[in-house]
C-alpha cells in the first residue's frame, strides 16, 4: 500500500488495520513510522506496546509502555497497561505504580482494582507465601506455574540462586511457558552464569519471534 509518508492519520489507520488482522510486523513498522513522525503520538505508542505483548515480548512492551506513561500522563488506560506489563515481568513495586495511576484517573477501572489487589499481595510475599507454593507443588510436583510464581517470590526475596533453580524446572516441566525464559536469563546474568544467560535469552527470542 502506497501513502504520504507525512501523513499521520493514514499511518495510524494503516497500522490499526494490520494489527485487526494478525500481521503484527507490518502493524509494528506502520506505527513506528507513526511514531517517528510525531513521537509523542500516544495512540501509536501504545500500539507498539500491544504488539509486543501479542508477540510475548514483555521487555520491549515495557519499554514502550514506560515511554507512553511519561507522554500520556491523563491516560488511565496507559497507565494499567503499564502496570499489568510490570506485573508479568514480576516487577510487583512499579506494578503498584502503574495500578494507583490507573485508579487515580479512573476510579472505576475494576481491572486495576483487583491487579492492584495481585500487586500488593506480590510485594508482601514472604517466607509464608513461599511456602505456599512449595506446598502446591508438593501436591502436583509438575506443576511448572507453582515453580514460576516461587520463583518470583525469590526474586523480590533477593534470592537470586534459588529463583534460577526455580525457573529452570518451570522450563523443564513447561518448555512452552515464555516468560520463565527470560526471568531466568536475568537471574543467570546477576549469577554471572554468561552461558547459561546466552542459552536462555536465545530460547526467549527464538519464542518471541524476534
Amino acid at each position: 500500500i502506497e501513502i504520504d509518508p507525512g501523513f499521520l492519520p493514514c499511518r495510524e489507520n494503516l497500522a490499526t488495520a494490520y494489527f485487526a488482522l494478525g500481521k503484527y510486523k507490518k502493524a509494528q513498522s506502520e506505527y513506528l513510522k507513526c511514531t517517528e513522525l510525531k513521537a509523542n503520538h500516544c495512540d501509536c505508542r501504545n500500539g507498539l506496546g500491544q504488539v509486543a505483548l501479542k508477540q510475548n515480548d514483555l521487555p520491549l512492551a515495557s519499554q514502550h509502555f514506560q515511554k507512553l506513561v511519561g507522554i500520556c500522563r491523563q491516560d488511565a488506560e496507559a497507565w494499567y497497561n503499564y502496570g499489568f506489563v510490570e506485573f508479568q515481568l514480576g516487577r510487583c513495586e512499579k506494578a503498584i505504580t502503574g495500578f494507583l495511576a490507573a485508579l487515580s484517573l479512573n476510579r472505576d477501572q475494576i481491572e486495576a482494582r483487583d491487579a492492584l489487589i495481585q500487586a500488593y499481595d506480590c510485594v508482601a510475599m514472604t517466607n509464608a507465601a513461599a511456602a505456599e507454593h512449595i506446598k502446591a507443588m508438593r501436591a502436583s510436583p509438575n506443576n511448572a506455574q507453582a515453580h514460576y510464581r516461587l520463583g518470583l517470590v525469590f526474586v523480590e526475596q533477593g534470592k537470586f540462586n534459588e529463583a534460577l533453580t526455580e525457573f529452570s524446572f518451570a522450563i523443564q516441566i513447561d518448555p512452552q511457558l515464555v516468560p520463565a525464559y527470560y526471568q531466568a536469563a536475568r537471574m543467570a546474568d546477576r549469577n554471572l552464569q554468561k552461558e547459561q544467560t546466552i542459552a536462555f535469552c536465545q530460547h526467549y527470542v527464538r519464542m518471541t519471534g524476534n
